[in-house]
């Protein structure tokens, strides 16, 4: 089982840093993080997204769609984050299971303001939860701070001053990257 430090969690919201969980530091986003159910739910703890270790009966499956909801997640916030058409296929996949979601969650009441809340059957609250946060996501204001890292596929919300943040992190991408500048000087 995977083990997830802060450094896992760059995004600045649940949603990206779901869609984060591939390795490598290239685009390729061919190398999964959530290889077994057992790294996805130690990763769904350590999100925060989660109060319990999700369960399920059927978890290959339930993997295999998850990872489906990832890369289509992927597909439609890196394109906000660089102002390109969002591809069709990827846009109507989230929405028919963010519809799918909605139409089983509850609105609840916490704290000064309302929100939907996953509710149902074990398997769809674990994709629901997912779904749910994309919704949150693509409904805020924090959507206009949406980047890519230069160097990797990572999303994160740029919450600097200026607003140049370039990488993920920069112990990984950024010091990389200087690191090549340098060499290639």
């Amino acid at each position: 089982m995977r083990e997830w430090i802060e450094d896992d969690f760059v995004g600045g919201h649940p949603a990206l840093d779901f869609v984060n969980t591939v390795d490598g530091q290239d685009k390729s986003r061919d190398r999964t993080r959530l290889t077994d159910w057992q790294d996805f739910q130690s990763w769904a703890l350590a999100s925060g997204l989660f109060d319990t270790s999700p369960t399920t009966v059927d978890s290959d499956l339930l993997l295999m769609e998850i990872h489906e909801l990832r890369e289509a997640g992927f597909a439609v916030l890196s394109a906000l984050a660089h102002g390109h058409e969002v591809p069709d296929e990827a846009e109507k996949l989230l929405m028919k299971k963010v519809r799918d979601a909605l139409s089983r969650a509850a609105f609840v009441h916490r704290g000064e303001a309302f929100s939907w809340e996953a509710s149902g059957a074990s398997s769809t609250v674990v994709v629901d939860r997912l779904v749910l946060a994309f919704e949150a996501l693509l409904r805020s204001d924090e959507l206009k701070r949406l980047r890519e890292c230069g160097r990797c596929s990572w999303l994160f919300l740029d919450h600097g001053r200026g607003r140049g943040r370039r990488w993920c992190n920069m112990k990984t991408c950024g010091n990389r990257a200087k690191v090549e500048t340098f060499r290639s000087r």
